[in-house]
């Protein structure tokens, strides 16, 4: 990986993802997620319930299936996993 990656997700907006505003980047979100204030006596959502409950996200393996069926291409983030774990075997 050579760092290009992580400036493209920064700009890449959420398109499709279930629950997601449109036009809404997940930089975005991260952020909104990061700013909740924290409490206590109760602790902070994971990110994923977080989107769950305040946007509607549905990770359910059925859903993940339809949208990786729908790319029309392999993500760079996916390549990039791919290559380090051939370098890791």
């Amino acid at each position: 990986m050579d760092g290009k990656g992580s400036a493209v997700r920064r700009r890449r907006e959420v398109k499709g993802a279930t629950g997601a505003p449109a036009g809404t980047t997940w930089v975005q979100l991260r952020s909104q997620y990061e700013e909740l204030p924290t409490s206590t006596k109760k602790a902070k959502p994971s990110f994923k319930a977080w989107m769950e409950k305040n946007h509607g996200a549905d990770y359910s393996p059925a859903n993940l299936r339809r949208a990786a069926e729908r790319m029309d291409s392999i993500p760079n983030d996916f390549t990039d996993l791919l290559q380090l774990l051939e370098q890791l075997i």
